[in-house]
């Protein structure tokens, strides 16, 4: 669906990081109710925030380069991967 908004809206093209990243968190946010994974309770938000974050730059309204965007993401997946692992290692 977003990939089809793209062709008419240029900053959601199919391979802009905003689309990749809103793909992602409703991703994340469909795992987390189906299957209450959590890490998905932390990564969508991270990954809507990140999406917005990039399209705004897109759009020109703030001006955030993309190197410093996704060490961000990158630390923030890592953390919630290695929150939950930690918690499902304290539970078995």
């Amino acid at each position: 669906m977003l990939s089809f908004i793209g062709v008419y809206w240029h900053p959601l093209r199919a391979s802009a990081a905003a689309t990749i990243l809103f793909g992602m968190a409703i991703g994340c946010v469909a795992n987390w109710f189906r299957n209450r994974s959590f890490h998905c309770g932390i990564t969508g938000p991270l990954f809507f925030l990140a999406a917005v974050v990039f399209l705004l730059s897109e759009l020109g309204i703030t001006h955030v380069s993309d190197f410093f965007i996704w060490p961000f993401v990158a630390i923030g997946v890592g953390i919630a991967f290695l929150l939950e692992w930690r918690l499902a290692h304290k539970r078995s």
